[in-house]
């Protein structure tokens, strides 16, 4: 798919914004660093794993991430070496937060679930993230709204778009921030 220049043009500045504008507040985690690439995350070993669980506290070894989500049904074959359908991230806050801000990096056109414990439902899309097909990043910043304090957990998967399934997406970074 082709892309005018003033589009790309657009989509390269809001991202170039983005990523400069962190939100004030305590990061909680980082996985991976917002640079528009997907290189930091793990290349390799997650063979025949659809599912991927994360211990997420502070800084977090991108290597523990696969670098690619599939859908399950999508054309990607399940047993790809870069790729899960899956990813369950617990953390813990030592307070209440009252408002969570969780930034979603990632490049590709299809959308992205985000579930707070097994409970709510957020739905990310490529336009909210400003990213497209063929290595096109973006990023949003999603309002999780008030936490307790405690164990929590955040779920990413590829749901159905209606369209289709879009097969995957490659991540770039994922941050927790307190605000």
């Amino acid at each position: 798919m082709r892309y005018p220049v003033a589009m790309i043009l657009l989509i390269v500045l809001a991202n170039l914004a983005c990523s400069s504008c962190q939100p004030e507040g305590d990061v909680i985690f980082t996985i991976g660093e917002v640079d528009q690439s997907p290189l930091e995350f793990g290349p390799g070993d997650f063979e025949n794993i659809r599912f991927v669980t994360i211990d997420a506290d502070g800084e977090v070894d991108p290597k523990l991430m696969p670098r690619r989500m599939i859908h399950p049904d999508g054309h990607y074959s399940p047993d790809r070496r870069d790729a899960a359908q899956e990813v369950v991230i617990r953390f813990r806050l030592k307070r209440d937060a009252s408002k969570l801000v969780f930034r979603l990096a990632r490049g590709g056109d299809s959308a992205t679930a985000v579930t707070v414990d097994a409970e709510t439902t957020y739905r990310v899309t490529d336009t909210m993230l400003g990213s497209a097909e063929g290595g096109v990043f973006g990023s949003y910043d999603l309002d999780l709204g008030p936490i307790p304090k405690g164990r929590h957990t955040l779920k990413l998967s590829m749901p159905d778009d209606g369209l289709g399934y879009n097969g995957s997406f490659r991540w770039d970074a994922l941050v927790l921030i307190r605000e």
